[in-house]
């Protein structure tokens, strides 16, 4: 199970990353109008972090009650279906934490990878939606 949730996270971080760079290609005038105002790569970086903090934390709230869920479920069968009077899942604190850790996770890396790009545009370049040459 270890391998498969490693596995959702990736994906979740995959789906999010690409939610991102849609997010921030539509908005790329945007960031060069509040670049060019004097806002800071930092504060690019905040607004779509925050972005994703809230897609990760609706992503947390729901992941939490589908794991209590299927718990229950899963020891409901094992009980009644096979007889076992034992239980083989079980949700705590620690899992809760991890879900969370891992949300969060997910959402960062999501969230700087597309923004590092934008963030290290000249405002005139983002505003007339030019890519950056480097001239060496």
């Amino acid at each position: 199970l270890l391998y498969v949730g490693i596995g959702f996270a990736i994906f979740a971080a995959l789906l999010l990353m690409n939610f991102i760079s849609t997010s921030i290609s539509y908005k790329k005038r945007e960031i060069g109008i509040l670049r060019a105002l004097g806002a800071r790569g930092s504060d690019v970086f905040g607004i779509f972090f925050n972005e994703s903090t809230i897609i990760a934390t609706i992503n947390f709230a729901l992941a939490t009650i589908a794991t209590f869920i299927t718990c229950g479920i899963l020891n409901n069968v094992i009980i009644t279906k096979l007889g076992l009077d034992l239980v083989l899942l079980s949700v705590g604190v620690r899992q809760i934490v991890l879900i969370l850790g891992v949300s969060m996770l997910a959402a960062f890396i999501s969230s700087f990878l597309p923004v590092f790009k934008i963030a290290r545009k000249k405002p005139i370049d983002a505003i007339n939606n030019r890519l950056r040459k480097n001239l060496n």
